[in-house]
């Protein structure tokens, strides 16, 4: 049988790399402005969800956003769907 080849050296980092690599955080310093950019859901996922759980006001409200509340998702579900069977 063939002799069983040393194993690879090591990929990692040598702890004087690691050492100058700058990290930084994602998360906003406490008393930091906050941005005025919302994330805009789309109605229909609004809609089938709303009428899933029961959230009348949701509903109300991203019915008044669509052009057309049967719309059904790329599943066919509709909001009537999901409010009936939810």
């Amino acid at each position: 049988p063939a002799p069983i080849p040393p194993p690879a050296p090591s990929q990692s980092s040598p702890p004087e790399q690691l050492q100058s690599m700058e990290m930084r955080s994602v998360l906003r310093k406490a008393g930091s402005p906050r941005k005025a950019r919302r994330a805009r859901l789309n109605p229909l996922v609004l809609l089938l969800d709303a009428a899933l759980t029961g959230e009348l006001e949701v509903v109300q409200q991203a019915v008044k956003e669509m052009n057309d509340p049967s719309q059904p998702n790329e599943e066919g579900i509709t909001a009537l769907h999901n409010a009936i069977c939810g």
